[in-house]
């Protein structure tokens, strides 16, 4: 689901402002928030709590002015955002001129401006072997030694680089399962891949050669594009300059996840993410750093006044 609040009622505002407010699962004791040394630590502080309450604060602040802006928050970021973002784009018509997610950039300078990131391509594959009682292996086919082997062999070494930070294609793989018995040679296994692709190896050309390995099904595909912004964009320079005035530098880099905003950059609409400082999303460690926060804000103020 996708909640807009904007100044005017329109689908077309020059800004829109991007949040979401579901998290992914943490242990019980991330949910009860911590604040220490400057930072708030808990689920969903950094990811992304924090660039939320920036938001709703720089609306509070704008109401006066009533610019062309718009705010949209979302419950399903971490799980793909079609219901969201993906819906609201390609199924509502939703098209502003530029629009800045709050998810954290923080990477080489205080807060980065984020003009490019991985795209998201996510496959089921099978294969399919022949049950037989435990006791006697010899007399079935193992789906899941078959796969286990066909990944190892046949499918890491597409990426060959997928362990490190180098830009590159990289692929993980997040869940596993066959059979239905303990004490039965499974008939069937599944493994659930997650693709982060670049230029240097494309989803399409993933997609092939998974469909040219022998023994393999790939029973389901899907796949979003790369968030891919020109960084001499208009926007982004007005916004570098913002950041300047509110005293901080902020350069526009590139991050390996992906967010919401590759659904706009499959219109081609300019997009960006821009946050308040933040570390550790979706690790035991995550915490968003309280003072980034009004910069942050001052930023966007006279990013939307230099507009």
């Amino acid at each position: 689901t996708a909640l807009i609040v904007g100044f005017e009622k329109t689908l077309t505002p020059e800004v829109l402002a991007h949040g979401h407010v579901d998290v992914v699962p943490a242990d019980d004791d991330m949910f009860e928030p911590e604040l220490r040394d400057g930072c708030l630590h808990g689920r969903g502080t950094a990811d992304m709590k924090a660039g939320v309450a920036c938001l709703m604060t720089l609306m509070q602040r704008l109401r006066s002015q009533k610019p062309d802006v718009a705010l949209m928050l979302t419950t399903d970021e971490e799980t793909g955002g079609f219901d969201g973002a993906k819906h609201m784009v390609e199924e509502r018509g939703l098209r502003p001129s530029f629009a800045i997610s709050a998810e954290p950039s923080t990477g080489d300078r205080y807060m980065d401006i984020v003009t490019e990131q991985k795209g998201v391509a996510r496959a089921t594959i099978k294969s399919h072997g022949r049950s037989a009682h435990a006791s006697r292996p010899w007399k079935g086919e193992n789906a899941a030694d078959q796969l286990i082997h066909l990944y190892t062999e046949d499918i890491k070494p597409m990426f060959p680089d997928a362990n490190s930070e180098t830009w590159n294609t990289t692929v993980n793989l997040g869940r596993m399962e066959s059979g239905d018995a303990a004490n039965k040679v499974p008939e069937e296994a599944a493994m659930h891949l997650d693709i982060r692709w670049t230029q240097q190896l494309p989803a399409s050309e993933v997609k092939n050669r998974l469909e040219g390995i022998e023994q393999l099904e790939l029973e389901s595909w899907f796949n979003d594009p790369m968030l891919n912004t020109d960084a001499e964009n208009r926007y982004i320079q007005i916004l570098e300059r913002s950041c300047h005035e509110s005293g901080f530098d902020a350069g526009t880099t590139r991050k390996n996840a992906a967010s919401d905003m590759r659904h706009f950059s499959a219109v081609d609409i300019p997009a960006v993410v821009f946050g308040p400082e933040g570390y550790g999303p979706h690790e035991p460690t995550e915490h968003a750093v309280v003072g980034s926060m009004e910069d942050y804000i001052s930023a966007l103020e006279r990013f939307v006044e230099r507009l």
